[in-house]
């Protein structure tokens, strides 16, 4: 595997600077697309919120998705693109419809980037604080309090069925997949938001088991998704 050093140029930009890559307004990075082929922006407008992607060989800028609905105060719509390419995903709350039909809440919408509508693929009518995809892109991983506290869910795509796969009255958050699709891992606090544990288990839910524990340590939130994602490339070298 070839390493590269961070002031190295590459296609006259260092590894330094891509690393280095903010957003330039409202709090959500860009979103590489898997193929390497353009980003994807969340930009605000006269028009309301819209992703945009951008095309690294021509600039071209496009409009992917539109009317992202609301969201709470201070939140993200932690939009993201399946593994394999084809979906769009973000939350948003489009409180407009007949509850039968959607919930009011915030929920993850689904769109093919290819440009058809977005459809609700989530209807836990809850507070969805992160997600993940599966490396297969078969469906994703989240954390929502549904019944009163936050537990981990599973959710196929496009299918929207959700499978619950905790249920400690603990705080579990945000829940990540390791590379091979297996194992799932995510974290999980006490109400003081003190003490902390990352818990692996099945991707189906079950044999879980703790593998790190950390006490006493007050985290200002409830749990750190870049914590999740250090133990997974340490446990799934």
């Amino acid at each position: 595997m070839t390493s590269l050093v961070c002031d190295e140029e590459l296609d006259g930009v260092t590894l330094r600077q891509l690393l280095a890559l903010q957003p330039t307004a409202g709090p959500e990075a860009p979103v590489w697309l898997p193929d390497g082929s353009g980003i994807l922006i969340r930009s605000t407008g006269s028009a309301g919120a819209a992703i945009r992607r951008v095309d690294l060989a021509s600039g071209e800028v496009t409009t992917v998705a539109t009317d992202l609905g609301g969201l709470p105060f201070l939140s993200a719509s932690l939009f993201s693109v399946s593994p394999d390419g084809r979906w769009l995903a973000y939350l948003a709350d489009r409180g407009t419809a007949d509850g039968r039909d959607r919930s009011s809440r915030v929920e993850i919408w689904l769109q093919s980037l290819t440009g058809a509508p977005a459809t609700q693929l989530t209807h836990l009518d809850a507070n969805i604080n992160a997600y993940q995809w599966a490396p297969d892109s078969s469906g994703v991983v989240l954390s929502a309090n549904r019944f009163g506290q936050y537990d981990i869910f599973k959710v196929a795509v496009p299918s929207g069925k959700a499978t619950r796969l905790t249920k400690d009255p603990r705080y579990e958050v945000y829940p990540t997949f390791s590379l091979d699709g297996e194992k799932i891992y995510f974290v999980r606090l006490d109400e003081r938001w003190v003490d902390h544990e990352i818990v692996e288990m099945s991707a189906s839910g079950d044999d879980a088991c703790v593998i790190v524990r950390d006490e006493d340590f007050f985290d200002y939130h409830y749990g750190r998704r870049l914590a999740i994602r250090w133990y997974r490339k340490a446990l799934t070298r």
